[in-house]
């Protein structure tokens, strides 16, 4: 409620709580006493002592709100590690922040959604150069430099499978850094998904141009992923089909010879 529907006066008129049906109608006809304690609606009945929490009473807010004690981050302070917080709100038992998605806003669940998207990219980008660097290091003298980049990785973190190190250097070269894009295409990358860009590097090299450029026509009229995969494998398929060595066109039966195969 705001101050104008009866709220404290210190209340300002956007200040909205949201509570389910049955309580609505419960504290509009007075069978409720109403108060927001540590950003949670709590309700008071007639005749009762004890304050309840509302099954749906919650205090949307921009900021983040710890899941196990639901006080604010300002309330906490970081630990020297940064990994996480510790509160140290009066009389709170809490030895850890994290997040409590529900009582954000929805301005502050898009924006969180954005960061982890942004993070996500960055963090794959980080892992393509690393993979690139792993490849020049090691391709020129070990016949399997993948298996042996997987290995160093894992000996210094969690196991990793060789072929994730070949897919993060094909998406290098897809989309890291050229004479025509210097800073590299991760946006792009980023508008098409892993789904289509994985796709796109499993085409032979030679084609995978053409196919990001059809691929990023497609996400432009909002074509699905799905829809794009198939449509950048068919027209490979039909490329396939006209480059055999032979000569002899489609129909020549020597679909292993094509290009690519």
């Amino acid at each position: 409620m705001g101050k104008g529907a009866g709220g404290a006066k210190d209340w300002p008129d956007h200040d909205l709580y949201a509570v389910c049906d049955r309580d609505h109608k419960a504290l509009h006809a007075k069978k409720w006493s109403f108060r927001v304690t540590d950003g949670m609606v709590e309700l008071l009945a007639p005749g009762d002592d004890q304050w309840v929490i509302g099954r749906r009473g919650l205090v949307l807010s921009e900021e983040e709100v710890c899941v196990n004690c639901h006080h604010w981050r300002k309330d906490h302070s970081i630990t020297k590690d940064e990994t996480s917080w510790l509160c140290f709100h009066d009389g709170c038992l809490c030895e850890a922040f994290a997040v409590d998605n529900l009582l954000l806003s929805d301005i502050a669940l898009s924006e969180a959604w954005a960061k982890a998207d942004s993070t996500a990219v960055t963090a794959l980008q980080q892992q393509c150069e690393i993979a690139d660097a792993l490849r020049q290091r090691y391709s020129h003298t070990t016949h399997k430099w993948y298996e042996r980049a997987a290995e160093i990785l894992g000996e210094q973190g969690k196991h990793v499978h060789w072929r994730r190190v070949y897919e993060r250097c094909d998406l290098m070269a897809l989309f890291g850094p050229t004479e025509e894009h210097p800073k590299g295409r991760w946006e792009a990358m980023e508008k098409l998904g892993m789904t289509v860009a994985l796709a796109i590097t499993r085409l032979p090299a030679e084609a995978r141009p053409a196919a990001l450029e059809l691929a990023l026509d497609m996400n432009a009229e909002f074509k699905p992923a799905k829809e794009i995969s198939a449509a950048i494998k068919g027209d490979i398929a039909e490329s396939a089909k006209e480059t055999c060595v032979c000569g002899e066109g489609e129909g020549c039966g020597h679909e292993h010879r094509r290009k690519g195969a």
